[in-house]
């Protein structure tokens, strides 16, 4: 219990040394951040956690569909096997089917489909060039994978830190984790 007259970090009210709480908020003298945030806008409080927690669990789905798979896509260009692409094909049809709302959100807005399917297609037609034209031995196999990773890094800047994909996510997460 404070010895003196404190003031509430949520309200700035002032309030008597012997009380534990604040008088007109019931925010606690001793309130960490998140209880002072909570106390001052108790509904922005809700839709910043709600959307910070859809956020990660998509963005994990999203990350390993826009990253590692393509990523391992670059290791069947530069080592050619064909087979492994099934197999990335099957982890990508199931990561689709459990995140299933935000790539329906995806394909239903047209920025997002377009550079979905440009992206896309760039590395389909990167990894048929690899397949059919370059021999396994070639030195145009390592052009081909550093065309590929840099072909990635601009995938994820452009989807997910350009003002368009910042806004697409947080159109997504607002209209599925925000209470109205």
């Amino acid at each position: 219990m404070k010895a003196y007259r404190w003031t509430c970090n949520a309200c700035d009210t002032g309030n008597d040394s012997n009380t534990t709480k604040c008088k007109n908020c019931g925010c606690p003298a001793n309130a960490s951040g998140e209880d002072i945030e909570r106390h001052k806008d108790p509904e922005g409080f809700h839709k910043n956690k709600a959307e910070k927690e859809g956020k990660e669990r998509y963005l994990k789905g999203l990350s390993a569909i826009t990253i590692w798979i393509p990523m391992a896509t670059a290791i069947c260009i530069f080592r050619g096997g064909i087979e492994s692409i099934a197999i990335l094909f099957f982890i990508g049809i199931f990561l689709i089917i459990k995140n299933i709302d935000i790539f329906l959100h995806i394909w239903n807005t047209t920025w997002s489909r377009a550079t979905l399917l440009v992206f896309s297609s760039l590395q389909f037609i990167l990894f048929s060039i690899r397949s059919t034209l370059i021999d396994d031995n070639s030195s145009a196999v390592y052009w081909f994978v550093l065309f590929l990773i840099f072909l990635m890094a601009v995938q994820y800047f452009y989807f997910f830190i350009s003002e368009r994909g910042k806004q697409l996510f947080s159109e997504f997460f607002e209209s599925h984790y925000v209470k109205k």
